[in-house]
């Protein structure tokens, strides 16, 4: 069941990468003129073992990955990007021949069950999507050609690395380990972009490819979107976002430009073994077992009207009154005798996260006992009495062990299945003819 869970994520990742190319603006894109655009559409850009891409076929895929990201081609950059787009195109002729070869054969119930989904992942009205393929002047045929090379290939690292899923118990705990040592340490909220290095041969490429989308976002471009376009990362599913990491968990070389960055701001390209990666901080805080402002209370209080004689002065309660206080310990109680208090009056305040209340009611009640009052206040109505009738801590930071264990099993999925298209890139013959 577990190793499902995550073949079934790497499924809505693939589903999702595939649906962010229909997730069209309907808008003009600027084509400077180059030799690869000028060149006949039928023309040959590559030969990828016994099959042809051809001019059209890259032109089409770079109008959609322009699309998402809403980056700008011009002369400088239309040929790096149409040579970026072409290993794209490249790896996916290579797995749909490795589906091929593997005889994997998608049904009808498939192609609608993954329909379905995106449907609802990109808000379209159920059984709208081919609707929304047509609206957006996209090939219905060669939409639904991609969405089957994305399900059998998906299918194909699926029965190839099934059985290499297992996560031990050590894993698991230095995980969590790690979580429960960084307690009290910061943590950044990230969002990336990877460029992948495919061989030694396109990593001028891939790094060019990196400058030219961070010059793209330095101008105002939408992180958002360019991660859709361009990532290879897994969080490309999700704009690129990582969530909150912990100081560390990531290598030295991604880790430390994290810790000098202002919030909002971008790193310039990084090498690492895998591409170059441009990372985005939104945020930074210390790692807390909870977050405190998360924490939801439910308040009632006593309200007891003071004369202008006993307003002045600095005596809030009568010692009778705080005699009665000091028994209660429920709200049930403080009801029951604010009915033998003159001028005393029940407000049920009702329930409020922390981070809603004013910093002088947390400093009042964030340690105050559940059903015990809270000290006295004066204000302007009288003085004022609280009790906590109950309080709802969050779910804690430190992730349960299935977490850590889908988590994990997912990023390992991911890494054999670039590990497997590498191989059927090293064994394949490519011959690059633009």
């Amino acid at each position: 069941m577990k190793r499902l869970i995550a073949t079934q994520q790497f499924i809505v990742r693939q589903l999702a990468l595939f649906g962010a190319m229909l997730f069209l603006v309907h808008t003009t894109v600027s084509q400077a003129s180059s030799p690869i655009t000028e060149q006949n559409t039928f023309a040959i850009a590559a030969i990828v073992n016994d099959k042809i891409i051809t001019i059209r076929d890259l032109r089409n895929r770079v109008r959609l990955v322009t699309a998402i990201s809403k980056i700008n081609v011009n002369a400088k950059n239309s040929n790096r990007l149409h040579k970026q787009v072409l290993w794209q195109l490249i790896d996916e002729e290579l797995e749909q021949q490795e589906i091929n070869r593997l005889q994997i054969t998608i049904s009808r119930k498939e192609i609608n069950a993954a329909k379905s989904m995106m449907e609802r992942r990109f808000n379209v009205p159920k059984g709208k999507l081919n609707e929304f393929i047509t609206a957006k002047n996209i090939d219905k045929a060669d939409a639904i050609s991609q969405l089957k090379t994305s399900l059998g290939w998906t299918r194909a690292v699926r029965r190839r690395f099934i059985n290499h899923l297992k996560i031990n118990d050590d894993e698991i705990d230095l995980i969590i380990k790690k979580v429960k040592d960084n307690i009290g340490k910061p943590q950044f909220n990230v969002s990336e972009i990877l460029i992948p290095i495919n061989d030694l041969n396109n990593e001028r490429r891939a790094k060019e490819l990196a400058e030219k989308l961070y010059g793209d976002l330095k101008r105002g471009a939408n992180f958002n979107q360019i991660a859709r376009g361009f990532s290879a990362a897994a969080t490309a599913i999700n704009n690129g976002k990582m969530g909150w990491i912990l100081s560390g968990q990531l290598s030295p070389v991604l880790d430390d430009p994290l810790k000098i960055l202002e919030k909002g701001q971008i790193t310039k390209p990084i090498k690492t073994q895998n591409g170059y990666y441009l990372l985005k901080l939104h945020d930074r805080r210390l790692l807390l077992k909870f977050d405190p402002s998360k924490i939801r209370v439910t308040l009632l209080q006593m309200l007891i009207q003071t004369s202008l004689e006993s307003a002045n002065s600095e005596m809030l309660i009568t010692p009778k009154i705080r005699g009665l206080l000091s028994k209660v310990t429920t709200c049930g109680q403080l009801k029951k005798v604010s009915t033998n208090i003159e001028n005393a009056s029940i407000r049920e305040l009702g329930q409020f996260y922390m981070g809603e209340l004013s910093s002088e009611l947390k400093v009042l009640i964030s340690n105050s006992k559940v059903g015990v009052p809270t000290t006295p206040v004066r204000i302007e109505e009288g003085t004022s009495i609280l009790s906590v009738c109950n309080r709802i801590t969050p779910p804690s930071n430190i992730p349960s062990r299935a977490e850590v264990e889908r988590r994990l099993q997912r990023e390992k999925l991911e890494n054999l299945a670039r590990k497997y298209l590498r191989d059927l890139r090293r064994d394949a013959f490519i011959e690059i003819r633009i």
